[in-house]
């Protein structure tokens, strides 16, 4: 990583695509 805010940028992106995959996760135990 070049600087604090590209560091930043990559782990919200992370952050979002974990949270994200958990909800998806959720909802299709949900649906089973």
């Amino acid at each position: 990583m070049q600087n604090k805010h590209e560091c930043r940028l990559f782990l919200s992106v992370q952050f979002f695509f974990q949270f994200f995959l958990k909800e998806d996760i959720g909802y299709a135990e949900n649906q089973t």
